[in-house]
């Protein structure tokens, strides 16, 4: 007996996101007091399954997640900003951006600038609990003319080019809440000078938790003194203690998440030159540095902008560190890069 086969894409059928791509120019001074406000409305994007899933005639449709992702994309002398937005939304995200931008023009274009899998590939993450907050300050343009300082360094005669994404991934209600929960139960271990490091393999860490333990002893020690020496030994031993804490850290907990991945991708024709550059973009970030800090690793594997997650590292960023990421050049740095 003959067994014949099924055609699976006659009853099932997976729809990707369809992206379109805005072109943002500045024509003076933008504010970043309110580009939040854009990380806020990624989490609307988010699709709970029954909505995923619909069914025409005898066919099943399964729509895949989406996601936004803001890319800057720098040259010697050059600056350019993009959005990649999911078509559906494509209107929503338009309006906001001329809302939180006065001075911008937003145009939709076909292409964005790649790069080839040859690229030098870096994804940054967290150093600390994401719990922990970066630096939050509404007011400055910091992040972005670190960054873009990255401009004195390349050469245009070997063609060297950076690439910024910043990947903004809708985040379930149940991940959300979760996190509070999360973040309680870190700020239980700060209390206990618990040391807040991700990676708990590495020999400092190792040494913090020693230390630790040490302080704690001393501390019971330090009980059976006489009071008018209790004061200076603490002091000298709370150093190895963990620092207090900065208001974004304590409000994240009740702070809107905006999951986000970050990458910077370096290339040019001199390959020392791709690698130099794009570690010095890498740690252009540490302008952001708080109670946490960014770190990154190579990635190895290739992917597409379009991907809906990039392989590197997802951080649980609240909207307002991500405004740190979601901003436009100001009055000064337009003057300063004058070819932007």
């Amino acid at each position: 007996m003959k067994v014949k086969s099924i055609n699976m894409s006659k009853y099932f059928e997976l729809i990707n996101p369809e992206y379109v791509f805005f072109k943002l120019t500045p024509h003076s001074s933008c504010k970043n007091n309110n580009s939040d406000k854009l990380a806020q409305l990624v989490n609307k994007m988010y699709l709970q399954l029954n909505k995923k899933i619909y069914r025409e005639e005898k066919k099943l449709f399964f729509k895949t997640n989406c996601k936004i992702s803001y890319y800057i994309y720098i040259e010697k002398n050059k600056a350019e900003f993009y959005f990649i937005i999911p078509y559906p939304y494509k209107r929503l995200f338009k309006e906001k951006i001329s809302d939180i931008w006065k001075n911008i023009e937003v145009k939709e274009v076909k292409d964005i600038p790649q790069f080839g899998s040859a690229a030098t590939k870096y994804g940054l993450r967290y150093k600390k609990e994401d719990a922990l907050s970066l630096a939050v300050d509404k007011r400055n343009n910091d992040l972005l003319s670190s960054t873009l300082n990255i401009m004195e360094i390349l050469e245009s005669e070997n063609n060297d080019r950076i690439g910024i994404i910043y990947n903004f991934i809708p985040s379930s209600p149940t991940i959300l809440n979760s996190f509070k929960e999360y973040h309680r139960e870190i700020m239980e271990k700060y209390k206990k000078h618990i040391p807040l490091d991700k990676n708990k393999r590495n020999i400092w860490y190792l040494l913090k938790v020693s230390f630790n333990f040490l302080i704690n002893t001393i501390d019971g020690l330090i009980e059976q003194i006489q009071d008018d020496l209790k004061n200076p030994i603490q002091n000298n031993i709370t150093i190895m203690q963990n620092r207090e804490l900065s208001k974004a850290t304590y409000k994240k907990e009740n702070s809107v998440l905006c999951r986000s991945q970050i990458v910077v991708l370096s290339e040019s024709n001199n390959k020392q030159n791709q690698e130099v550059n794009g570690r010095a973009t890498c740690e252009s970030f540490s302008i952001i540095d708080e109670d946490n800090s960014l770190i990154y690793d190579e990635i190895k594997k290739d992917f597409d902008i379009l991907d809906y997650k990039y392989p590197c590292r997802l951080n649980d960023t609240s909207t307002q560190e991500c405004s740190n990421f979601l901003q436009m050049p100001g009055r000064e740095l337009l003057q300063h890069f004058k070819n932007i």
